[in-house]
């Protein structure tokens, strides 16, 4: 509610712990929110994809804001400028971005430990982001040029996603459950087209 303009709020809940957070949510009375299911765990992109799919005619916005709810702690103030930030590019002759992402520093031995299992965020030379590639997916001489992560906080372009969703390749998974579709892979779509990340 203190995010100024994010309407509608929608829930996408798969379900692995439908029945814990629905539980929570009566518990801690918390409304305002539309729910829809994923009934097959097949990752964020996809659920985001559901969501923009079902309200196509009615959406009024031209971005939207993904919160995971895995990691549920963000502060009012972040969620804030991340949006602010992709509406209002700083310099007037820098285009909106299509991504704007959040990102957390690491450096070594004062990281905290949780921060290794996120995807780290590689960038090119100009220091424009590229990629977002998970660690069991790089090679150690790679992660170790990469000083930041991705903690998955995002806000689109709804437009933008809309047409490149379906470039998304699947993840394939190792624990029994069926292909994903992640949101970091548009990273790098954007990247190759030279669209901007911010």
């Amino acid at each position: 509610n203190q995010v100024k303009g994010l309407w509608p709020r929608w829930l996408v809940l798969n379900s692995r712990f439908r029945s814990q957070i629905d539980a929570a949510l009566e518990r801690d009375g918390a409304g305002g929110y539309a729910v829809m299911r994923q009934h097959l765990r097949r990752g964020a992109a996809d659920a985001v994809h559901l969501v923009m799919e079902y309200e196509r005619a009615a959406w009024r916005g031209d971005a939207f804001l993904v919160v995971y709810g895995d990691m549920p702690l963000w502060r009012m103030e972040t969620l804030r400028r991340l949006v602010e930030m992709h509406q209002c590019p700083t310099l007037a002759h820098r285009p909106r971005p299509v991504i704007s992402l959040v990102t957390v520093q690491v450096d070594g031995a004062s990281t905290p430990r949780i921060l290794e299992r996120y995807g780290r965020v590689f960038r090119d030379a100009q220091g424009r982001i590229v990629n977002v590639v998970e660690p069991g997916d790089a090679r150690a001489s790679d992660l170790a040029l990469t000083t930041s992560v991705n903690p998955s906080l995002y806000v689109f372009d709804r437009a933008w996603f809309l047409k490149r969703f379906d470039r998304i390749r699947p993840y394939p998974r190792a624990d029994g459950h069926g292909d994903e579709f992640h949101l970091p892979p548009l990273l790098a779509i954007a990247a190759e087209e030279g669209a901007p990340v911010a």
